[in-house]
């Protein structure tokens, strides 16, 4: 399990990313371009999704 927390993602283009279980608690996703990706069991607690596309597995 990746452990992604605080991180800034921002305007970032993941493309089939498996981020299945990672911990990205507060993590900043403003803009962000999630295409086909893994996101089951993550931690998204307090992370910011305003403005991101998701486009989900």
């Amino acid at each position: 399990m990746a452990n992604l927390c605080w991180v800034d993602f921002r305007q970032a283009i993941l493309f089939q990313a498996d981020l299945q279980g990672a911990d990205m608690k507060g993590s900043d996703f403003g803009k962000a371009n999630l295409f086909n990706a893994n996101l089951r069991t993550a931690n998204l607690e307090e992370a910011n999704l305003c403005g991101t596309n998701l486009r989900l597995a």
